[in-house]
This record gives structure tokens, sequence and C-alpha cells, in this order.
């Protein structure tokens, strides 16, 4: 009897908190087609984290792919490749086969690595990234939807960056049909007082790094079973869903 009430009392906080993020959720299948999440770095925490909520359509559902979804970079980085139409995006593409960090493709002067593209021809992987800076630049002139554009970074973005950001995505669209959030998983508090700039702070959240220990956050997250990985889950989601809504 003790052990079946120490089982309920730690499923407890689990099901109350899966049951509120359902809350949050139960209305997007339905309004997602009103707006766009364009991951735009670091990692891939963006585009897994909207497409296991179903904040964003998965690729079963026909949702398309762009850059930076899946793969470690930079937004300064990020920010040339945008303005300079991606010209220099394959120079100096290497394939890593340092067992330690992964063998896939990496370009070092652009500090990305490719680390979910394991396909050995270099004519697949310019294919495969052709279609997806082409589905950039195509939603980018797409006035029928609002983007948000989702970084997630460990580190400050200056102000400068941001604007340089703002100005870029101008020569595209107007400035009502965008809006930039930055997940902030570094150690300070950011905030950026302009218009339609989002900063979702994590500073001083421990979950991410507890559900991090084997590097596997990403199962974690897919099995929602830890009660780390439903917090984390439940704290980006509760403040994505309020942001994506006040454009509806």
């Amino acid at each position: 009897m003790k052990k079946q009430l120490k089982q309920f009392v730690t499923l407890l906080p689990r099901k109350y908190i899966q049951i509120k993020t359902q809350m949050l959720l139960k209305d997007f299948k339905n309004i997602r087609k009103n707006y766009k999440i364009i991951p735009f770095g670091n990692y891939c925490l963006p585009r897994v984290i909207c497409t296991i909520s179903g904040l964003k359509q998965s690729k079963q559902e026909g949702e398309e792919s762009f850059p930076f979804d899946l793969c470690f970079s930079v937004f300064e980085e990020n920010l040339k490749l945008l303005s300079s139409k991606f010209e220099f995006f394959y120079n100096n593409i290497e394939y890593n086969t340092n067992e330690k960090v992964s063998n896939c493709w990496e370009n070092k002067s652009l500090q990305m690595l490719f680390n979910h593209d394991f396909m050995p021809s270099l004519n697949e992987f310019k294919e495969r990234y052709d279609n997806r800076i082409k589905n950039l630049y195509a939603i980018l002139k797409d006035e029928n939807k609002h983007l948000y554009f989702l970084v997630a970074t460990w580190s400050y973005i200056k102000k400068e960056k941001i604007e340089s950001f703002i100005n870029e995505i101008l020569k595209y669209r107007p400035r009502k049909s965008f809006s930039l959030i930055i997940i902030n998983q570094s150690t300070t508090k950011t905030e950026y007082f302009s218009e339609d700039i989002y900063c979702i702070n994590l500073n001083k959240d421990k979950t991410f790094v507890k559900i991090n220990k084997e590097s596997d956050w990403v199962g974690e997250l897919k099995k929602m079973k830890d009660i780390n990985a439903i917090r984390f889950n439940y704290k980006v989601i509760k403040k994505l869903s309020k942001i994506l809504k006040s454009h509806l």
C-alpha cells in the first residue's frame, strides 16, 4: 500500500503538468496554418520542441525544412549567410570523421556542424540544403503567414545584430509580418526592448542540464517520461504558445 501511494505521489506532478501542457496546445492544430516557425540557430531545439509539441507540423504532415533546423550554428554567421543569399555556404565544407564529434558534414569557417547529415555524398548534402535554402526564401515572400524566427542560444546576442537581422528580413516583408523569439539558455537574463522581439529566459533553469546528462535531451523530450523533461517542455511551450497566440 505504501509503495503504491509513493508511486501515485511521484506521478501526480507529472500528470498535472502534462494536462496543463495539453490545455495550452489544444487549439494549435487548427491555428498553426496562420503562422510559420523558422528555426534560426543555434542548435536543433527550436525544430525539435516545436514539432514534438505540435506547435509546428512534422515532416510526415508536410512541413518543409529550413537551413538551420538541424545543425549547430551561430546566429551572427547565419545572418551573414542570409544577407549573402548563402553565396559562400558550401565553401570549406568537409566531412568530419572524428567519432568523438560525429561522422557528419561541417563548415568550420561558419562554425556549423551538420550532425544530422550523415550521408557520405557531398552532392546529396548540397541537394538537401539547396532545397532548404529555397524553402527559406520562398516562405520569406509568403505574406499570408506570420513568420516567427526562433533561436535557442547559450550566449548573448548583441542588440546591433538583432537590428541587422530585422533590416535583412525587411527586404522581403513588412515589419508587422514577422517576429524574432530568442530562447535564452545563457547564465544571464536578457531583455530586448524592441517591437516583436521576444526573449524566453531560461537562465536559471536546471532541467535541461538534467535531461542532457547522457547528451540525449532529444530522446528525453520525445519519451517525455522524466519529470525534468516534462517541466522543461512545459516551461518553453507555455511562453511560446502565448507569443504565438498574440498575433492571431
